[in-house]
């Protein structure tokens, strides 16, 4: 039907501007980190050391969400319940993870967006 169509195609768009927005984070940190005064003022090896503490301070604000498998887990499992009122009881948990990934990955860390930007389009 077409409603079912353009759900979809919006879906598809904000997923679209999600990570795109995703990325440019990434890159804004790491060009503030690596590519400016900051990194001339202090050693930079620790710029991940920073990174690894941003991403602890963060963890004490509350959980992360459930890894790629149980984020799938937990949509299956609200969109079967039968509450009249679906939505995540702590939606801010879903921003935390990737926050963490902009501060890890633009801090240095040597692995790819790829993962985190599979999550941000589940989220």
């Amino acid at each position: 039907s077409v409603f079912v169509v353009f759900s979809s195609a919006t879906i598809g768009v904000m997923t679209g501007f999600a990570v795109a927005i995703f990325k440019l984070s990434i890159e804004t940190l790491r060009s503030a980190a690596y590519g400016s005064s900051l990194s001339e003022q202090i050693y930079w090896w620790l710029i991940p050391a920073l990174g690894g503490i941003g991403v602890g301070l963060l963890s004490l604000t509350g959980e992360f969400s459930p890894g790629l498998r149980g984020t799938a887990n937990e949509i299956d499992a609200l969109s079967l319940s039968v509450k009249e009122d679906l939505r995540f009881s702590d939606a801010s948990r879903f921003f935390r993870k990737p926050l963490a990934a902009i501060i890890t990955l633009g801090s240095g860390c040597s692995l790819g967006p790829e993962g985190p930007s599979v999550e941000v389009g589940m989220t």
